[in-house]
């Protein structure tokens, strides 16, 4: 089930934007910086390794999944959401590499404003069909949102029908409804 679909369309506008602001806005004979094209070009290894890591479950959209686990291998281990970290390094890198500070600090701030909208959508309790009840709590069971590009194990792992375990402690869990912020 996708959830959060609203707000796809504006990373499509943003990451179109940035594109075309760096076209637009940097002269054709403007030599870039060799090292930040190379920072450049070592994100897009990072984002091989991201994909690679979740294998047939990386996607752009946020989709939910039932009892799958979250992944926890590759780049998983050391940080959450690490495309989220590839995308926003890479916004800023590439227009510096051609000198351009104001597309890369406009498009850095509008990028961090959604990829913090998303990743609240995505990290938020979501009700599962309204079978059970949360821990503690009336209303629907509730299980924190497994966004599909977290979701590498899943693949060789059938998804449980019965209730997740007891949240760990610190963990938020509440009923929530079904619609996007």
């Amino acid at each position: 089930m996708e959830v959060g679909g609203r707000h796809y369309p504006l990373f499509i506008l943003l990451h179109g934007g940035w594109l075309a602001a760096i076209a637009v806005f940097t002269p054709w004979n403007t030599a870039p910086n060799l090292w930040l094209l190379s920072l450049y070009l070592l994100l897009q290894v990072a984002r091989v390794w991201v994909i690679a890591t979740l294998g047939r479950f990386w996607t752009t959209r946020i989709i939910s999944l039932p009892g799958a686990p979250l992944v926890r291998t590759g780049p998983y281990r050391f940080v959450r959401h690490p495309n989220y970290w590839v995308a926003s390094l890479e916004i800023a890198v590439l227009p510096l590499a051609f000198g351009q500070v104001g597309v890369a600090v406009g498009f850095s701030v509008l990028n961090a404003l959604l990829i913090a909208w998303r990743v609240r959508i995505e990290e938020r309790p979501w009700p599962i069909g309204g079978r059970g009840r949360a821990p503690g709590r009336g209303g629907h069971w509730s299980a924190p949102h497994v966004p599909l590009e977290s979701l590498l194990s899943f693949a060789t792992q059938p998804v449980s029908t019965q209730a997740p375990p007891e949240p760990v402690r610190g963990t938020f869990w509440r009923p929530v409804s079904a619609r996007d912020p």
